[in-house]
C-alpha cells in the first residue's frame, strides 16, 4: 500500500511518525508531505518513511532555479573560485559573504518573490502531484491536520486523476477499513 500523510500543518507529528512507522513495517510505502523541514527538524522517522517538503518542490522549479543560479551560485564562483585565489581567498569569502546579504537577498525579496507571485504562480497541488503522485498513485491518502484539508481537496480534484481510482481518504490509518 502507498500511503501519503499531508502533514503541512505539523500538529499531529507523533501520529504521524508512529503511522508512518507503521505502514513501512506492513511493507507499504509512506511519504509525507510538510510544509517546512525546519518544523520537523528534531523529529526522527523510520527507515523507510521519505519526507518531502513543499519548499523543496518550488525550489526544483526552473524559474526558481534560473534564479538561484544567477543571484548566487554564479557570483559565489566567480568570487571564490576565479578571484578568491591565494592570498585573495578571505577578502573573496568576505565579499561573497557581503554580496549575498547585502545585494542578492534584497533583489530576491523585492523583485523576484513579487514576481513570482504575479506571473509565476502556481497551484500547490499541481506541485505535489508532478513530483509525487504522477509515477505511482497513492492507495490512501491520511489528511492529519486542518491546514492539509484544502491540499487533500485539490489533489483529489487535479483533472490528471480522473481516469485514476481515487485514493482513500482518512485522518489516521486506524480509520480505514479493510
Amino acid at each position: 500500500m502507498r500511503v501519503l500523510f499531508l502533514a503541512l500543518g505539523a500538529t499531529r507529528r507523533r501520529a504521524v511518525v508512529a503511522e508512518s512507522a507503521q505502514v513501512v513495517a506492513e511493507g507499504g510505502s509512506a511519504v509525507v508531505l510538510v510544509e517546512s523541514a525546519a518544523r520537523w527538524k528534531r523529529v526522527t522517522f523510520a527507515d523507510g518513511v521519505d519526507v518531502v517538503a513543499m519548499s523543496k518542490l518550488e525550489q526544483r522549479r526552473p524559474v526558481r532555479r534560473a534564479e538561484k543560479f544567477l543571484l548566487y551560485k554564479g557570483p559565489r564562483f566567480l568570487l571564490n573560485r576565479v578571484i578568491g585565489r591565494g592570498r585573495l581567498q578571505p577578502r573573496a569569502r568576505r565579499a561573497s559573504k557581503a554580496y549575498e546579504r547585502r545585494i542578492a537577498d534584497r533583489v530576491h525579496r523585492r523583485i523576484f518573490l513579487p514576481a513570482y507571485g504575479r506571473f509565476f504562480k502556481q497551484d500547490p497541488s499541481k506541485l505535489v502531484e508532478r513530483h509525487l503522485v504522477e509515477s505511482e498513485p497513492f492507495d490512501l491518502l491520511v489528511v492529519t491536520d486542518a491546514l492539509s484539508m484544502p491540499m487533500a481537496v485539490d489533489l483529489l480534484a487535479l483533472p490528471g486523476t480522473a481516469g485514476r481510482v481515487a485514493p482513500s481518504v482518512a485522518y489516521s490509518i486506524d480509520y480505514v477499513g479493510g
